[in-house]
């Protein structure tokens, strides 16, 4: 089979952000709008020169109130960076993410652009969809997540789209879901890459899972901000510079501002309290004030307030307990004084699993009911 390549007649330069999740618990609104703004101020003769700008999915955490503060925070924003992009010439795209988090409202936008009246060249994308750039001679490939098709089938649909005009590649893909690669766990819902990487010439740019990856040409960004504690790795966005197959680049930058969350695990006994002190004093002596910190010991220590207030945290800090069962109880909300002690059995397991994650999709519900089964087979 012949190869053919392509070369473009001008560099084609994007930046992929995504997972925003504006209307977050944990990380509020108005903090991420900040770091929105300073990564635009930092990156601005960068970014000034891009071609497209994708929000890659998951703009939103849930859907907002109109009255909110986090609902005007946000489009306070969203008109900042449209003119912004009006202003540079930049195209703008907005891609659906996950149904429970970005809740269709990415709708609004063209209302908004004609009420704005700024002249953009705007699409926000809530199906599979192919994009054909006149003007610089490539095909984009949009895959918004939906659990209403395995992955299977969906790729179906891509390749009977790609028939209609006519291609047996696309130069682009971004999409938002996940890779097999992933989540290496049986997964009717996460996409193979060698069927993508046949069909997309450069790169693809997904979002959805939060940590950074990359697998040959297939780049995941991870989210733009820290949300919750685990997320220790650095946050930001990724920048395409393509020209050719054998002249294409792609760098992450870093999200310099992203709100810290950090875990001090304590293994001293508890008489030890001077030495915890000193090694806590170590882990936080630089830290930003408006840090996230968890201290994990196997003691009760109540020193949170004494931490809080000497390293003037501004952000939550919370004292977890591995052995105390009030710490415990605090750590999930547990309002009721009473702790039963719970007997887990294979007939229970998943009952118990599916409570405790009740926010998360159904297609991963799913999938950890079929493994609980596995495991119980043995």
């Amino acid at each position: 089979m012949k190869i053919e390549f392509k070369t473009l007649e001008n560099n084609i330069k994007i930046m992929i952000i995504g997972d925003i999740h504006l209307g977050h618990n944990n990380n509020k609104t108005d903090y991420i709008i900040n770091s929105l703004k300073n990564y635009f101020k930092v990156n601005s003769k960068l970014i000034k020169e891009l071609d497209y700008i994708i929000i890659n999915g998951d703009l939103f955490e849930k859907a907002l109130l109109t009255y909110s503060i986090e609902y005007m925070l946000s489009m306070e924003w969203l008109f900042q960076l449209v003119k912004f992009c009006s202003v540079n010439n930049i195209k703008l795209r907005l891609l659906e993410g996950t149904p429970s988090h970005d809740n269709r409202q990415g709708k609004i936008m063209p209302k908004l652009l004609k009420d704005w009246n700024l002249n953009i060249d705007f699409k926000y994308i809530q199906d599979i969809e192919i994009e054909y750039d006149l003007v610089n001679n490539i095909h984009i490939l949009y895959v918004p997540d939906r659990n209403d098709k395995i992955a299977t089938e969906r790729f179906k649909d891509i390749k009977k789209l790609m028939s209609e005009y006519n291609i047996t590649k696309v130069d682009f893909a971004f999409m938002h879901g996940n890779f097999k690669y992933q989540l290496p766990v049986i997964n009717e819902f996460a996409h193979d890459e060698e069927s993508f990487l046949d069909i997309v010439r450069f790169y693809i740019v997904i979002n959805h899972i939060h940590i950074p990856s990359v697998f040959d040409r297939i780049l995941a960004p991870g989210s733009f901000e820290r949300l919750r504690h685990g997320e220790e790795e650095d946050k930001g966005g990724i920048f395409l510079d393509v020209k050719s197959e054998n002249d294409m680049k792609f760098f992450f930058i870093k999200n310099p501002t992203s709100r810290i969350f950090k875990t001090i695990r304590i293994t001293k006994e508890k008489n030890k309290i001077e030495s915890i002190l000193r090694d806590i004093h170590k882990e936080l002596k630089n830290i930003p004030e408006n840090s996230f910190v968890r201290l994990l010991s196997k003691h009760k220590l109540e020193i949170s307030k004494e931490v809080k207030e000497l390293y003037k945290l501004s952000g939550c800090i919370e004292e977890i307990s591995t052995k105390d069962k009030a710490n415990i109880r605090d750590l999930f909300n547990i309002k009721n004084n009473n702790i039963v002690e719970l007997q887990i059995t294979k007939e229970n397991v998943f009952e118990l699993v599916s409570t405790e994650l009740k926010d998360i999709d159904i297609k991963y519900l799913n999938i950890i009911e079929e493994k609980i089964k596995r495991i119980n087979a043995y």
